[in-house]
């Protein structure tokens, strides 16, 4: 349980590390706060540990082995989805508020504007634990694992729908700690060429950090498929194994699905169910989950 914990903990540390210093300067009710987001953790460890148990780990998991897409699958990945837009729908309005706060360069902001982005970036925290929770029930009420849930990630909006890697919050996040992922802080540059240079580069760094954990993921997927003696896709499997081998960034399939995929993909509206402002956070929970 201590193991999982931290690695909770890790997957996390991309919401805690952009509030750590809202945290400290607020000062009062931390260990209420702290009490609290430790129960809502000690709650996903448990669904998560009970998804683990089920199915296995992420990297275990086993792509559609019969036909090249399992459209059952895929339509309960939509479903969780979109059931998962009212949870997400709060996220998305603080961070935007916030977002508008951080990038603000016509003047600094009052004392009282200040604690209003701190209200907003702590009320968040636990906005995340739900979210993921939420999410978490719904994978077990489908009987999906988390590794069928990323699989379709990244297929549906990345390499369907050609959403970029990077898509988040578009505030600098910056302060690289150096581990396995980033502390991050908001940088509020009042000079505008210097922040969107900023931006720019926190950018591409997310970017080389997920596409990276996305890469390696994937491999592990299409290893797994070729110790089955039952997968017909091994030609498939095997010609977007050697890409991603060749190219350690390489999203998959990132100049197109095969045809059956991306044709049964067409059917639907996948771009509803996308939501750019959390997808680089909800990627790097998964990455180490």
């Amino acid at each position: 349980m201590e193991n999982k914990s931290s690695k909770i903990l890790l997957g996390c540390g991309v919401v805690f590390g952009i509030f750590v210093v809202l945290l400290v300067l607020i000062g009062f009710g931390i260990y209420t706060f702290v009490k609290n987001a430790s129960e809502k953790q000690d709650e996903i460890v448990q669904l998560n540990n009970f998804i683990e148990e089920k199915y296995g780990k992420v990297e275990d998991f086993l792509p559609p082995q019969k036909n090249i897409v399992d459209s059952v699958k895929f339509v309960l990945f939509l479903s969780i989805r979109d059931s998962l837009t009212e949870y997400n729908d709060e996220i998305t309005s603080d961070l935007g508020v916030i977002s508008e706060k951080i990038k603000s360069k016509e003047e600094d902001l009052s004392f009282f504007e200040t604690i209003g982005v701190m209200k907003r970036g702590l009320d968040l925290i636990p906005s995340f634990f739900l979210y993921v929770k939420k999410r978490n029930e719904f994978l077990i009420k489908y009987d999906l694992s988390l590794g069928d849930y990323f699989y379709y990630y990244v297929l549906s909006y990345y390499s369907f729908l050609k959403k970029g890697v990077s898509d988040g919050p578009p505030f600098n996040l910056v302060v690289p700690n150096g581990n396995d992922g980033e502390v991050l802080s908001f940088n509020n540059n009042k000079d505008e060429k210097d922040s969107e240079k900023l931006l720019r580069e926190t950018k591409r760094k997310r970017k080389m950090i997920l596409s990276g954990k996305i890469n390696s993921l994937f491999v592990k997927f299409f290893e797994n498929g070729f110790s089955s003696s039952d997968s017909v896709n091994y030609q498939i499997y095997s010609e977007e194994l050697s890409l991603l081998k060749e190219n350690e960034m390489r999203i998959p399939w990132i100049d197109g699905l095969p045809k059956e995929i991306s044709d049964f993909f067409s059917k639907f509206n996948v771009e509803e169910t996308y939501n750019p402002m959390i997808n680089s956070i909800e990627m790097e929970l998964i990455t180490n989950e």
